[in-house]
């Protein structure tokens, strides 16, 4: 893609871009609605697409349209883009403009308009793009976005002539808000977004969990499980590895009470000030003039009562330097200092934190998020000397008992400004603690506007920074965009089951499936999809940097290939293998191993291919072939077997039934369906995607079909020269067809794939992986998954309902087990008369 096609305006499109001369009288461009009103500067959406370009970047009318949402006039604008984007509905004629689906995506645009304002703003505005466009439809790469953003940031004066305005464009119009849709699918509600963004509980669940924490003590294994967590998590591994190790040297107390007045009788009941009422009987016996001079000069004396004692707990403020000359280490042992006074299992004393330095900033430190965002508080100035200033004459008398700590570095003392304002606030300093970069930690109590040393730790950071977290070796991931919330009925394939670390996988179609725990009793997780591996054998591998691999050897080729499950790369490497002895496949810890049975083959971190004798080695290889037997064994003589449906050939309507390929569902199981016409059959449209396999030999024409008929330019079209190309989506066969046609008359090889089916208000049937997947143009139906299988009881579910056979109910779930006639009642019968009622609405216009 170039920059041109990502940042180009359309006539009549619901943005565009002006300029105008600020207050400073710098000239500035501005991205703008139709009516005028501001999206957003070009300073800002530059900034935003910079920090976004290292994954991926959305199209960029979906990126306006979520600034636009999370801007605070949000409310009107939305209704006007609304108002816009339905007219464009019912005027275009184009073949897949109901693909956008204007409902789903204003119902999302109103989730995140709908988002407390603190999500809205500064890095946590951010970090909400971050989330939801995160593998989001139609996003560009990293590499290529990175280019597209240089370029734009180029461009000073001249935006509005290099990008001109071209005629409105059906195909982009689509692109921009069905990508918004499509979020809509991952974030259904308001809260589980807030739970992606916070890792809050689920909201039926949060009142619980409030009562829970104010009524139950502080428990040390609460703490010790949070710490586990900072460790567990990669941007807060640095912080929590340490915190255990200050607690063993910390020398500051856990419980501290404000003394209160307690007489106990005697002289400590007398005191020299009081009521007239409370004076001594013996001060009436003076003379007059006696008795005044006593009083005046406060001489007399009075009875104290006694007064209960008090339990006036002190709270404990934290203040954090993050100035310059605290950044990194010094800032890291500080911040996990901060940890170990606050989250100590014996403490009972209430800790608030600040971060200071040009200002000062209240931060949260209460949960894993919280602390990944604090860690995140920066300041550019030299010291952290105006922000403690602030913080002392702004906030500190709010709270009435105050203990106060203030973390900095060593070097800071020797400034002038800092050391002013901490001199002046000497008496409301209680501790200093000073880091340095080499992990040590200087304790002082202040007393009498004197820093007295009372203890010192030296941090090993190099032995405690190198216990990397652990991966989770199961790799079961939490549900994506794409994936379903139920067990995937997989067909028969017995040659490519292999084992990892006591996880049994299938290798099937190009897609990894992981076997239950408890195995061959339930169905099928998905662990990825679309590898490109078709044959050989299987094993997974994680590399020492705990990167995890699933690994293909060919040995007819000799070649072994690394998919990186995360970032979908594939790597080959040629093997050179002394024997001519076929050769299995497996792993032990971090490395990969092949053998024929009697010698084994390690494969370096070269690549290289040793020969290593270890029993170790062969005990794991003689275990793994025995495991691998036996479970194929079982599981060839397993009884639950089901034909399993993938393909469609036909999808109608007919009797008030949804028919599939012949098949209709009787509660939970699929039989053949009625066959004859009515007059009332809706038939559902297939949609199919158009790829090119080869170019041929005409290469050169084929290019010039791409640019002149189709559109694409010639960015796009050399990204895939050695790939198989996607020419164009969500087609009708027809159209297919016919570029297809054209195609294969100059030469090209191009393969037609039917990818869903649809009805004409736009709801949508699909396959994935066995699965039906019924999603209606009704955002109030929520979508439907249901395993295709015959001769075998099937299941029902949306994202959080289920019922059926629980074959297919994970068994780690958050679904709700409903009765099969409430669901129809509910969900599967609705989807079916929402289109039959639409198709009546259109025969009668």
């Amino acid at each position: 893609m170039d920059f041109n096609k990502y940042f180009q305006q359309y006539e009549d499109y619901f943005w565009k871009c002006n300029f105008h001369f600020d207050e400073a009288d710098n000239f500035r461009y501005v991205f703008e609605s139709l009516d005028g009103t501001s999206i957003a500067y070009k300073e800002y959406v530059t900034e935003v697409l910079e920090l976004l370009s290292d994954d991926c970047i959305p199209p960029f009318g979906s990126l306006l349209l979520a600034i636009v949402a999370t801007n605070s006039n949000s409310e009107a604008l939305l209704v006007t883009l609304h108002h816009y984007a339905k007219s464009k509905e019912r005027a275009s004629s184009f073949p897949n403009a109901n693909l956008y689906r204007v409902g789903a995506a204003f119902d999302f645009l109103k989730i995140l308009a709908s988002l407390p304002e603190e999500y809205k703003t500064g890095d946590n505005r951010i970090l909400l793009f971050k989330t939801i466009f995160e593998k989001c439809h139609n996003r560009v790469g990293s590499e290529t976005a990175k280019k597209l953003i240089s370029d734009f940031k180029d461009i000073k004066s001249d935006y509005l002539e290099i990008i001109g305005s071209i005629p409105f464009n059906d195909a982009n119009f689509i692109k921009d808000f069905r990508t918004i849709a499509l979020l809509k699918q991952k974030f259904p509600t308001k809260e589980s977004l807030l739970k992606a963004l916070t890792a809050l509980p689920e909201p039926e669940k949060i009142e619980e969990v409030l009562e829970e924490e104010v009524s139950q003590p502080l428990e040390s294994n609460k703490t010790i499980d949070f710490i586990e967590e900072l460790i567990q998590e990669q941007k807060t591994f640095q912080v929590g590895s340490l915190i255990q190790r200050i607690w063993s040297g910390l020398n500051i107390p856990f419980h501290h009470n404000v003394p209160s007045q307690q007489p106990i009788g005697g002289v400590s009941d007398l005191t020299n000030k009081g009521d007239f009422d409370k004076l001594l009987l013996s001060e009436f016996a003076n003379d007059d003039m006696v008795f005044m001079s006593r009083l005046a000069n406060n001489e007399a004396l009075y009875i104290q009562r006694e007064i209960p004692p008090q339990d006036n707990k002190k709270v404990r403020v934290l203040l954090l330097d993050v100035s310059l000359k605290n950044w990194g280490n010094p800032k890291i042992v500080a911040f996990a200092t901060a940890l170990a006074i606050a989250k100590h299992p014996k403490t009972d004393i209430e800790c608030v934190v600040y971060a200071f330095g040009k200002q000062y900033t209240p931060i949260k430190i209460d949960t894993v998020s919280q602390v990944i965002a604090s860690l995140q508080q920066l300041s550019g100035g030299l010291d952290g000397g105006e922000g403690l200033e602030q913080y002392f004459e702004k906030e500190y008398g709010s709270l009435k008992e105050v203990e106060l700590f203030v973390f900095t570095q060593e070097e800071n003392f020797e400034s002038i400004p800092f050391t002013k304002v901490i001199n002046e606030h000497f008496d409301k300093i209680n501790f200093i603690v000073t880091t340095t970069a080499s992990g040590v930690i200087d304790t002082y109590k202040v007393k009498n506007k004197v820093r007295k040393h009372i203890k010192k730790i030296q941090l090993p950071l190099e032995e405690l920074w190198s216990k990397k977290p652990v991966l989770q070796t199961r790799v079961i991931k939490s549900r994506n965009q794409g994936e379903v919330p139920i067990l995937y009925p997989v067909e028969r394939n017995y040659n490519n089951v292999f084992h990892y670390e006591g996880q049994f996988y299938l290798y099937f179609n190009t897609s990894l499936f992981a076997f239950q725990e408890e195995p061959l009793s339930k169905g099928f997780a998905k662990i990825a999809s679309a590898i490109p591996f078709i044959t050989g054998q299987y094993s997974l591998y994680k590399d020492k940097k705990g990167v995890l691999f699933l690994v293909n050897w060919i040995a007819e080729e000799k070649t072994l290939y690394y998919y990186d499950l995360e970032r979908k790369t594939t790597e080959a490497k040629v093997i050179t293998v002394n024997t001519i002895n076929p050769l299995i496949l497996f792993s032990k810890e971090n490395n990969i191993y092949l053998s024929d049975g009697e010698l084994f083959y390690k494969i370096t971190d070269a690549y290289d291919c040793i020969v290593t004798a270890h029993d170790a080695v062969k005990e794991c290889f003689k275990g793994y072939v025995i495991k691998n037997k036996e479970f194929v064994y079982n599981f060839r003589n397993n009884t639950k077997k089901y034909t399993l449906l993938k393909r469609f050939k036909e999808i109608k309507i007919s009797n008030n039934l949804l028919i599939i390929n012949g098949k209709q569902l009787h509660e939970v199981t699929f039989f053949d369906g009625y066959e004859g016409y009515t007059e009332d059959t809706i038939y559902f449209e297939e949609r199919v995607s158009l790829l090119l396999k080869k170019h041929g030999n005409n290469r050169s024409k084929v290019v010039q079909y791409f640019i002149h008929k189709l559109n694409l330019t010639k960015t796009e079209i050399f990204e895939f020269k050695t790939e198989i190309m996607v020419i164009q989506e969500n087609l009708t066969n027809v159209e297919a067809q016919s570029i297809k046609a054209d195609l294969e008359n100059l030469g090209a090889t191009c393969y037609i794939e039917t990818t869903h089916f649809m009805s004409k208000d736009g709801s949508i049937i699909k396959s994935n992986n066995g699965i039906l997947e019924l999603e209606s143009s009704n955002t109030s139906i929520p979508k439907m998954y249901i395993p295709f299988v015959l001769d075998f009881k099937t299941a029902m579910s949306t994202d959080e309902i289920f019922v059926g056979n629980p074959y297919f109910l994970p068994e780690k779930n958050d679904l709700k087990i409903i009765e099969v006639q409430e669901f129809h009642d509910k969900y599967y019968k609705p989807f079916i008369q929402y289109i039959i009622e639409h198709e009546a609405n259109v025969t009668t216009v």
